[in-house]
């Protein structure tokens, strides 16, 4: 799948910890580049009920489309 620019996906994160485990984590589309990875913007806690953006070059086989709001990112002032 292509993605764009504005796009809300899923980030399927595998912990590095070896347990198997892999954690869906809302982002969207930042930047395309020319070698294949797409950056993301994702929502870290900042504690109190704040987020704070947080940017991460991932591969596209681990994005999938997203069709559901998550506020803390979507609706993220940046």
């Amino acid at each position: 799948m292509g993605f764009k620019v504005g796009q809300p996906v899923n980030w399927l994160y595998k912990q590095g910890n070896g347990s198997g485990i892999t954690i869906p984590v809302a982002g969207v589309v930042e930047e395309l580049s020319e070698g294949g990875q797409i950056q993301i913007r994702i929502a870290l806690p900042a504690g109190a009920g704040e987020w704070n953006p947080a940017y991460r070059w991932v591969n596209p086989e681990s994005l999938k489309e997203r069709t559901i709001r998550v506020i803390p990112v979507d609706g993220m002032e940046v």
